[in-house]
């Protein structure tokens, strides 16, 4: 009967070693698991602070590369107005304009169009 007993305490004593190794094993798995939301909410508040500037730099992106183009002319105009030229011949003294031959500039509309009328310049995509 006394080995009985002690297979009966030895039980108890595994099975409070048991016990004890699962609350710890609980304690540990609560803090990885703390760690890991913690981690995630974090990189949730990254990922949307990344989503706001991918969306300002879309909308630069976008208000930068908005120009619309004629086919046939090749004229080339911006959300500005203004109209892409290149001088075929100095615009300084007629038009007292500070660009040179070969240059290439935006220009607002109304004066690319009557340089390029005047054959002081071109259109340029």
């Amino acid at each position: 009967m006394t080995e009985d007993k002690k297979e009966t305490e030895n039980t108890q004593e595994g099975v409070s070693v048991e016990v004890n190794v699962s609350e710890i094993q609980i304690k540990t798995l609560t803090e990885e698991l703390e760690k890991a939301a913690l981690e995630n909410r974090e990189l949730k508040k990254e990922n949307e602070n990344l989503k706001k500037q991918v969306e300002k730099q879309g909308a630069k992106i976008a208000e930068l590369t908005d120009v619309k183009t004629d086919s046939k002319s090749n004229r080339t105009e911006n959300k500005k107005g203004e109209v892409k030229i290149k001088f075929l011949l100095s615009p300084a003294g007629k038009f007292l304009l500070p660009y040179n031959v070969g240059q290439t500039v935006w220009h607002p509309a109304n004066q690319a169009d009557e340089l390029v009328d005047c054959k002081y310049a071109e259109y340029v995509k």
